[in-house]
């Protein structure tokens, strides 16, 4: 008698596994692993590096690489060399290059995850409305241990001898930042704004209830941050959401959001005050260090030549610029201002060439995603004040949601 040959079913193992590794990703900092001045390695990183080492296996995907590079434009070449030779010039002169590589390697380890995944959507071996459900439950998931943490360990301040900002009756998270926290549940206030995400919901009371419930629970989770950057980026989520339905003439729906955001602003003057720096707003011991970061880095460009060509990306005069915050140990390594950090690391062309494609990417997704645009404009604003730009789960999330969203087109 033949035995009976079962075929595995690789779509619903690839969903699983996906949802898996969302749920490691929630994690946030408690799958760290950090050794001296090196960047901090996720256990979410070995996933990746797994799923890219596969993919890299498979012929589809590395032809599609190879397209992707051969019309890949002169000018972004010449910004890569730019960034290379200015990582050369920092090693000739005696810097340390092991953190920028390290952290560009990851970078680019996540564009091809992202590519992978992208290729998994469009071929059908994936599904979209999975990979909306596994955004959406890492954006409740962070929001559903920050209550946790909120309430049942509202004193962080033990954290500071490991090296993070001590925080009293603030919500941190499994992230352990109050500012990188509130930019990820203004991503998920986003997020709940998709049209599709509960299409499959057959009431449209009920999915509107869904949508509505989401929108609050995100909401109330920025403003227990007490993050004055998430503010502004929650705010400005806001503002262009509003402009997007105005655009599309449903003044309801724009006037809906100006409501929320005033509901926003309101709630921000009502919000308790249980004791602690952080929860006081009108704190300026933050603006101080910060300033004083700026300036000790702006500082360090003590020549024409490295106003110029600066002197190295995600190169930093370290040590000055912790003493300022901590006066000891600190996961910080960069200046908290992103156009800052490009300044000083690539001088005013690098800096020029940054902002050419920051605004061309930005009117390119305006033009072709939905609100995917206002992620990215609200990460830029939250970037002026804490690192988002250079933050792996910021990374994580936006390619994640890039993918979701181009992969609606094809």
């Amino acid at each position: 008698m033949h035995k009976q040959i079962t075929t595995i079913n690789w779509p619903f193992i690839g969903q699983w596994l996906l949802f898996g590794f969302f749920c490691v990703l929630s994690l946030g900092q408690l799958q760290r692993i950090e050794y001296g001045t090196f960047p901090a390695f996720y256990f979410h990183d070995l996933l990746i590096a797994l799923l890219v080492l596969w993919s890299l296996t498979q012929r589809a995907f590395r032809q599609s690489l190879i397209h992707f590079l051969q019309r890949f434009p002169t000018l972004a070449w010449l910004s890569c060399a730019w960034v290379g030779g200015g990582l050369i010039f920092a090693f000739v002169t005696g810097s340390s290059i092991v953190y920028p590589l390290l952290t560009l390697a990851r970078l680019c380890l996540y564009l091809l995850a992202a590519r992978a995944l992208f290729g998994q959507i469009t071929s059908g071996h994936l599904s979209r409305r999975w990979l909306s459900y596994c955004l959406l439950f890492f954006f409740f998931a962070i929001f559903y241990f920050g209550v946790l943490q909120y309430v049942f360990l509202p004193d962080t301040r033990f954290l500071f001898f490991m090296g993070w900002d001590d925080h009293l009756h603030r919500l941190i998270s499994t992230i352990f930042d109050p500012g990188f926290t509130g930019l990820l549940l203004c991503f998920g206030y986003l997020f709940t704004q998709e049209r599709e995400l509960f299409h499959k919901v057959q009431r449209p009371q009920l999915r509107h209830l869904f949508t509505r419930l989401f929108s609050l629970l995100f909401l109330l989770g920025v403003l227990f941050t007490y993050s004055r950057a998430s503010y502004l980026a929650f705010s400005l989520i806001s503002i262009l959401l509003s402009f997007t339905y105005f655009k599309r003439k449903d003044a309801k729906r724009a006037f809906q959001y100006l409501f929320f955001l005033l509901f926003f602003i309101c709630a921000v003057f009502l919000l308790p005050r249980p004791g602690g720096e952080g929860v006081r707003l009108e704190r300026t011991s933050t603006i101080t260090a910060r300033t004083s970061s700026i300036e000790i880095a702006l500082e360090s460009m003590n020549s024409p030549l490295k106003a110029v060509l600066g002197q190295g990306i995600l190169i930093s005069p370290r040590t000055q610029t912790l003493s300022v915050y901590t006066g000891g140990l600190s996961h910080a390594q960069i200046p908290d201002n992103w156009l800052v950090m490009t300044l000083i690391g690539t001088g005013v062309i690098g800096t020029g060439l940054l902002v050419y494609w920051l605004v061309k990417l930005l009117l390119w997704s305006y033009r072709t995603t939905e609100l995917w645009w206002i992620a990215l404009a609200a990460t830029l604003l939250h970037g002026m004040f804490n690192a988002s730009l250079t933050y792996p789960f910021v990374w994580i999330v936006l390619l994640s949601w890039g993918v979701l969203t181009l992969g609606k087109k094809q």
